[in-house]
């Protein structure tokens, strides 16, 4: 652990930087289940696993993901044109504003999850989960609750 501290700081900020966001593109593999592209929320009702995807790459800083299938064959979709999709865990992620949001509650309020690297204070940024809300699977994702309640 201190060996790794010691090369982070010897690598530079910006190379650290740099190979964390490179880092944080998402691919999600085949672990029995295959991932799922939703093009609308109303996806999710009738939603089979039968397109047989492997892979599901995206980053932050992409406009586009890469969806690799079973048959060796590579789409790229453009994130404007998804809803989200479900990763090989079965997750949900939805699409808002060109990012990702993991949906972790589908009760009364829709609750999402985000991990943001934040540097308050610290030499390197540091991932910090952060909650959002919505008041249906369509509408507006607020960082406060209060706003979506008070949202007409």
């Amino acid at each position: 652990m201190i060996y790794i501290k010691s090369s982070l700081y010897t690598i530079g900020k910006s190379k650290f930087l740099t190979l964390l966001v490179l880092s944080s593109v998402l691919a999600f593999s085949a672990l029995g289940q295959k991932a799922n592209i939703l093009y609308s929320s109303a996806d999710l009702n009738s939603f089979k696993r039968s397109n047989q995807i492997n892979k599901i790459i995206y980053g932050p800083l992409y406009s586009t993901i890469k969806v690799k299938f079973t048959d060796g064959s590579v789409k790229k979709i453009d994130k404007s044109d998804i809803w989200g999709y479900i990763d090989t865990n079965g997750d949900i992620y939805r699409q808002y504003n060109r990012d990702f949001f993991k949906i972790i509650d589908q009760s009364s309020l829709i609750k999402y999850t985000k991990t943001n690297l934040h540097s308050q204070g610290a030499r390197y940024p540091r991932p910090l989960e952060e909650s959002f809300f919505s008041r249906t699977l369509d509408s507006k994702i607020y960082d406060d609750s209060l706003k979506v309640l008070s949202e007409n």
